[in-house]
């Protein structure tokens, strides 16, 4: 598995993964673990924000991907956070990749504090930083509030150096399947659980 977000979450943290992917709090149902807040995306702000770069467009969730908990709004959801990984890996910005996951999506933190620490150390990711979904594979609903999307993500050929000086490592490109589960957070889904196959 040799791709930066899979990379990046095996490095990061194999634990965290693992974690996320386990059955016993994977069973429950994601509502209930949800913050009191419960209809809005739980942000974790951080303390501080790398620079954007101005080549760089800003990216804002589309309207279908944020209202409705349907099979539409869930594969358009699923096809915006894809998109919001590549602005985080291109920029080390995790405002929406923290805004719209839920505060038990530890593959979700893990990736967001991966990039956001290369960055602010005054590393890089340089090359095709885009992650494109290719295919939907499948799109249900599990319960009224929980829904599962499996797909097929393509990355670019990146080179990323966690520091100024540092050693830069290449990743080939390539494309994985995600298996994704949703979570309702009032009338939107947020991005509960992200594993590999």
């Amino acid at each position: 598995m040799n791709r930066t977000l899979a990379a990046s979450l095996a490095l990061a943290t194999v634990a965290a993964l693992t974690a996320c992917g386990d059955k016993s709090t994977a069973s429950q149902s994601p509502s209930q673990t949800l913050t009191s807040a419960g209809t809005t995306p739980v942000t974790n702000t951080p303390t501080s924000k790398p620079p954007v770069s101005p080549t760089i467009p800003p990216l804002t969730i589309p309207p279908a991907a944020a209202s409705g908990l349907t099979v539409t709004s869930a594969e358009s959801f699923a096809r915006f956070y894809f998109e919001a990984l590549g602005y985080l890996v291109a920029t080390g910005d995790p405002t929406l990749t923290r805004q719209w996951a839920d505060k038990n999506c530890l593959a979700c933190k893990t990736l967001a504090d991966h990039y956001q620490t290369i960055y602010e150390a005054g590393g890089s990711i340089t090359g095709d930083t885009r992650v494109r979904v290719t295919q939907v594979i499948q799109v249900r609903l599990i319960r009224k509030d929980t829904a599962a999307v499996v797909l097929k993500a393509r990355e670019g050929k990146k080179v990323q150096r966690n520091a100024p000086g540092a050693t830069p490592t290449t990743y080939p490109p390539g494309t994985l399947t995600w298996d994704l589960t949703l979570a309702a957070a009032g009338n939107h889904w947020t991005m509960f659980e992200m594993v590999t196959k």
